[in-house]
């Protein structure tokens, strides 16, 4: 299993032009996400401070992340950006449900 980190600027040719709110819902409809979790940061781009999103997708097995991948290039076209930095890393992620109590008769 992988983590998957995104971080996706907000300028389009050095403009300020996305939102975080933006870029959130829209990287979340083209790669299919159903859970996420993103924070706004800033960063700099060819010397430029930019406003970005940093999206964390965490615990993906290997197929869904190769699917994942292969839309980056698509998205970084829709979004208008050079480029997109992609981080993976093995995943020490569990997701953890709360205990459920039944009541007994």
């Amino acid at each position: 299993m992988k983590d998957l980190t995104l971080t996706i600027g907000h300028n389009i040719n050095g403009v300020p032009t996305h939102t975080y709110t933006h870029v959130v819902a829209f990287t979340a409809a083209a790669l299919q996400l159903e859970g996420l979790t993103a924070w706004e940061c800033t960063g700099f781009w060819e010397g430029e401070v930019e406003h970005s999103t940093r999206i964390e997708i965490d615990a993906l097995e290997e197929d869904r992340l190769e699917r994942i991948l292969s839309q980056i290039p698509s998205l970084a076209e829709a979004l208008k950006q050079n480029a997109i930095t992609v981080q993976i890393r093995d995943s020490a992620t569990a997701f953890i449900e709360p205990i459920r109590i039944s009541a007994t008769a």
